[in-house]
């Protein structure tokens, strides 16, 4: 008994889970690039909504060019130097940045803004002019707020100015600490490793 060839079985087998994976491939790559760069469809980890990346285009508007801004880099404060055109400060909230006493200071007790006089003494040294604020929420596992509590649960209700919002975010200026020359200490957000980001 002559048993016919198994070849064209399995070539067959092998075509149709080349042709399936590849267009499931090619569903996930499409999924993929949705969550991080169509505002539609965001992620929920840290990424801006609609109305935030509105809010962020407007920002070379609504600041002048020398304006920089504090904010939760997760929360999308970065945004402000790739979309908004102005300086953030610390966009990377690492061990990286040249002023490391500073960025804990503000990551720490930036909401005791108020009450705490060295956090104006900060202020006014770095040259930080506005203040982007975010809710809190989950960033992957842990809330954003429990990396950076002093980013949130600002009282804005004296000592800063609205200047603009989108979504759940807002942009303030700060007034709190008087006077501040804008920018006045950009040098300490700049790192190491790339220097002058002009």
């Amino acid at each position: 008994e002559v048993e016919a060839p198994r070849w064209p079985i399995q070539a067959g087998v092998g075509v149709l889970i080349l042709v399936l994976s590849s267009f499931g491939a090619i569903d996930a790559r499409h999924a993929a690039v949705a969550y991080v760069y169509d505002p539609a469809h965001l992620g929920k980890p840290g990424m801006a909504t609609t109305g935030e990346l509105a809010m962020l285009r407007r920002m070379k508007y609504t600041t002048a060019p020398d304006a920089l801004i504090l904010g939760d880099p997760i929360a999308g404060a970065a945004y402000s130097e790739m979309i908004g055109g102005r300086k953030a400060g610390f966009p990377q909230l690492s061990t990286a940045n040249a002023d490391v006493v500073s960025q804990k200071l503000l990551t720490q007790r930036f909401h005791d803004i108020a009450t705490d006089p060295e956090v104006c003494e900060v202020v006014r040294r770095l040259g930080i002019t506005h203040f982007y604020e975010e809710e809190d929420g989950a960033y992957y596992n842990f809330m954003r707020s429990s990396r950076h509590p002093g980013l949130y649960n600002v009282d804005t209700s004296t000592g800063f100015e609205l200047v603009d919002a989108g979504g759940t975010a807002k942009l303030w200026k700060i007034t709190a600490c008087g006077e501040v020359t804008p920018g006045g200490g950009r040098e300490a957000f700049v790192t190491g490793v790339t220097g002058d980001r002009d």
